[in-house]
C-alpha cells in the first residue's frame, strides 16, 4: 500500500464519516474495506507478515480474513478457518472461565484463601489479609512480577504446575486488593485449582469442559501441539531486511499463554460470552454467572477502568466493552466484546509490532462503528494544585526480588509535568495533554482516555492510573531509584575506572621510556587490586549483557556459566574491601604524594557506590 492509501486509510479509520456515524457495523462490504484498509496499510507500515482476523455480530461469525503469510518462505497464505496463531494471555480467559464453571457448582468460593485448595505448596503469609481467588482475578494479589523461566528456551518436556510452584513463588510486595500488578503466576495458581478441585490436568479439562462443548476442533493448549494442528500454525517472524522466521519457545505456565486457535474457532468462544454462557444447545456458564463475570470487579480510581472476574474492563466512547489482549514470542493478539451490542473482534498477528497493528485496528474499529456519545465536563485547577502530580513514574509490574530487578531500568517512566496552560502532560510516544475534569482525575480530550491519581495515608500523591491499562497502575519513584540517578551514578564510576586505566598505561610507559624511577610512587598493591577489580567489573557487565540480550539467562534452567558469571561481583566485593583497606593505608604512608592519596580514595570510593548498586539490584550473589 502507499504513503498516500496508509494515510487515507488511517483518516477513514480515526475520523468516521456521518455514513457510519450509526452505532454498530452497517454491512459486511463496508466492514471489508474497513478492514482492508486499516490493516494492510499497518502490516505495510509495521513490518507485519500475517494477520487473522474475525468479527462477530448479532452473537454469529460475520466476517474473517487472513492477511498476508503463515510461512513466508513457502508463500503458504493466511487462512482464518485452518490457520493457527498463539493467543498469548488472551489464554487466560479459559483459565477464568473454567473458574467461574467450579464456582457455579460451589466447589469454589471465590472470597476463600486460596491456600484451602493448594495441597502440595502454600503462599507466603506475608502480609494479614489472606489471597482470594478475587484478587487472582483482577491481578491485585500484591506479587511481584515473576519473570524466570516465563518462557523457555530448553528443549525439555513441559512440567507439572505443581512442580513449578514447588520451586518458583512471586515474592509478595504488597497487601492483596491494593493495586492491580498483571500477574502470570496469579493466574498459573488460578489454574493449578482448577486442577485440584476437578482432578484433570488443565489440558484434559479445558478440551472436555470449553472446547468439546464449543466445538472448538483447531484450539488447544498442549504443549506440543498435536500434529494435526502443528501442521497448520503459522510460523512467528522477525524483520530484518527480510521476513525471519524464529522458533517458538515453549511455555512453562501453559495456561496463561500458550494456546493456539483460528480466527474462526475463536469466535465459538466469543459467542458464547456475548449469549451469557450459550453456544447453540450447550452452555458452558449459566447466563448469571457470564453477567458477573463481564461485570466491573476491582478499579484503582472513580472514573478509571478496572478489572472484571477475569476480564479487563475497555470500556470507551460511553458502551461497555470487555477484553484481553496477550503477547508470546512472535505473536500479538487482542480479544474485544461489546455485549450490548452483540458484537466482538478478535485479531492476532506474527511479527514483531503486532501490538501496534492490533491497538491501531481495534481502536480505529471502536471509533467508526461505536463513536463516542461522551462529553467530558472540564474544569480548572490552579498550577500550584497541579505540582503534585508531577514526577518520575514507573509501572508496578515490574520485578522487586532477584536479579530480575535489573530489568526495571529498562523501563521507560512516566513523566507527568504541568504546561503553561495549567494541564498536565505526560511523557511517551506519543506524549499526552490531560484536562482534568474532577480534583484527581483528568481527560485526554483527543480520545476520552482518562488519567486517575490516588493518594497516600498522609496525603501525598504516589500512584497514576489510566483507563487503558486497568491491569496495573503507576508507582511515583523518588529520585534515589530512578534511571537516570543509577545511570548517572554508573557513568561517573565507569568513567573513573577508564580514566585510571588510561593513566596507569599512560604513566607507564612514560616512566619506562624515560627511565624514571620515582621513590614517591604508590606501592604496587593498590594498583594491581584496582586493576583486577575494575577488569572483573567490566568483564561482569559485558557477559551479563551479552547473556541477557537474546533473554537466555532469563528463560533456561540455571546452570554453571550463571554461577560463574555472578561469581565476578562476589569476587569484586571481595576485592573492593581490600582496597578500601589499603586505600586507609596511604594515609599512613608520608611519602605518598596528596594527589595520589585523593586520586585512590576517591575510586575506591567508587568501587563502593558500585558494590552498592550491585546490592540494590540484586546482583550481588546467586538471586535466582
Amino acid at each position: 500500500m502507499s504513503t498516500k492509501n496508509l494515510i487515507l486509510a488511517c483518516l477513514i479509520a480515526f475520523f468516521p464519516i456521518p455514513l457510519t456515524a450509526q452505532v454498530g457495523i452497517p454491512d459486511s462490504t463496508d466492514l471489508e474495506a474497513f478492514l482492508d484498509g486499516i490493516i494492510e496499510g499497518n502490516m505495510e507500515a509495521h513490518n507485519i507478515a500475517g494477520v487473522t482476523v474475525s468479527v462477530v455480530k448479532d452473537n454469529q461469525l460475520y466476517f474473517s480474513k487472513g492477511y498476508g503469510f503463515a510461512d513466508v518462505g513457502t508463500g503458504e497464505k493466511v487462512d482464518p478457518a485452518t490457520t493457527l496463531f498463539r493467543i498469548g494471555s488472551v489464554s487466560k480467559l479459559f483459565v477464568w472461565t473454567a473458574v467461574m464453571q467450579l464456582a457455579e457448582q460451589g466447589k469454589l468460593d471465590l472470597d476463600a484463601d486460596v491456600n484451602q485448595y493448594l495441597n502440595h505448596f502454600k503462599i507466603p503469609d506475608t502480609y494479614e489479609q489472606p489471597i482470594t481467588l478475587k484478587h487472582l482475578m483482577t491481578h491485585s494479589a500484591g506479587f511481584e512480577e515473576y519473570i524466570l523461566n516465563l518462557f523457555s528456551t530448553d528443549t525439555l518436556p513441559p512440567i507439572s504446575l505443581e512442580s513449578i510452584f514447588q520451586e518458583e513463588m512471586p515474592t509478595r510486595i504488597r497487601p492483596p486488593g491494593t493495586f492491580s500488578a498483571y500477574s502470570n503466576h496469579g493466574t498459573g495458581i488460578a489454574a493449578y485449582i482448577v486442577e485440584q478441585i476437578s482432578g484433570l490436568k488443565w489440558d484434559d479439562y479445558v478440551t472436555q469442559k470449553i472446547f468439546v462443548p464449543l466445538d472448538m476442533q483447531q484450539s488447544s493448549f498442549r504443549q506440543p501441539l498435536p500434529d494435526n494442528l502443528q501442521i497448520n500454525h503459522s510460523k512467528g517472524y522477525k524483520f530484518g531486511s527480510t521476513y525471519q522466521a524464529q522458533t517458538l519457545k515453549t511455555i512453562p505456565l501453559g495456561p496463561v499463554g500458550v494456546a493456539s486457535t483460528t480466527a474462526n474457532d475463536i469466535t465459538k468462544f466469543m459467542i458464547a460470552h456475548l449469549q451469557k454462557g450459550k453456544y447453540g444447545n450447550h452452555r458452558i456458564l449459566d447466563s448469571l454467572t457470564a453477567v458477573k463475570m463481564h461485570t466491573p470487579l476491582f478499579q484503582h480510581a472513580s472514573n478509571i477502568n478496572g478489572m472484571c472476574y477475569g476480564f479487563f474492563d475497555h470500556s470507551e466512547n460511553g458502551y461497555q466493552i470487555i477484553g484481553h489482549g496477550g503477547a508470546t514470542d512472535f505473536f500479538f493478539s487482542l480479544l474485544l466484546l461489546y455485549p450490548e451490542h452483540g458484537t466482538g473482534i478478535f485479531i492476532s498477528t506474527n511479527s514483531i509490532n503486532g501490538v501496534d497493528l492490533n491497538k491501531n485496528v481495534t481502536t480505529a474499529f471502536t471509533n467508526r462503528y461505536f463513536p463516542s456519545k461522551e462529553t467530558p465536563k472540564t474544569i480548572n485547577l490552579s498550577k500550584d494544585y497541579l505540582t503534585q502530580f508531577e514526577g518520575d513514574y514507573l509501572s508496578n509490574r515490574r520485578p522487586h526480588d532477584r536479579f530480575t530487578k535489573i530489568v526495571a531500568l529498562f523501563f521507560d517512566p512516566v513523566t507527568i509535568s504541568v504546561t503553561e496552560k495549567g494541564l498536565l502532560k505526560t511523557s511517551g510516544n506519543p506524549s499526552r495533554t490531560w484536562t482534568p475534569i474532577d480534583s484527581m482525575t483528568f481527560v485526554d480530550l483527543s480520545d476520552n482516555r482518562k488519567l486517575g491519581f490516588r493518594r497516600d495515608e498522609v496525603g501525598i500523591v504516589q500512584h497514576a492510573f489510566t483507563s487503558n491499562a486497568p491491569h496495573t497502575a503507576l508507582d511515583r519513584i523518588s529520585t534515589l531509584s530512578s534511571r537516570s540517578f543509577h545511570g548517572r551514578l554508573f557513568l561517573m564510576i565507569m568513567s573513573a575506572i577508564f580514566i585510571a586505566f588510561i593513566s596507569w598505561i599512560i604513566n607507564h610507559f612514560y616512566k619506562w621510556h624515560y627511565q624514571i624511577t620515582d621513590e614517591k610512587d604508590l606501592p604496587a598493591t593498590i594498583k594491581k587490586i584496582a586493576l583486577i577489580n575494575g577488569l572483573f567489573i567490566i568483564g561482569f557487565i559485558i557477559i551479563f549483557l551479552m547473556m541477557g540480550e537474546d533473554n537466555a539467562l532469563f528463560f533456561r534452567k540455571r546452570n554453571w556459566t550463571d554461577y560463574a558469571l555472578f561469581s565476578l561481583p562476589l569476587l569484586s566485593l571481595l576485592l573492593t574491601i581490600w582496597q578500601f583497606v589499603k586505600m586507609i593505608g596511604l594515609w599512613k604512608l608520608d611519602h605518598i604524594r596528596l594527589r595520589s592519596r585523593l586520586f585512590y580514595t576517591l575510586l575506591t570510593l567508587g568501587f563502593v557506590s558500585l558494590i552498592g548498586q550491585f546490592y540494590y539490584w540484586n546482583l550481588l550473589g546467586f538471586n535466582f
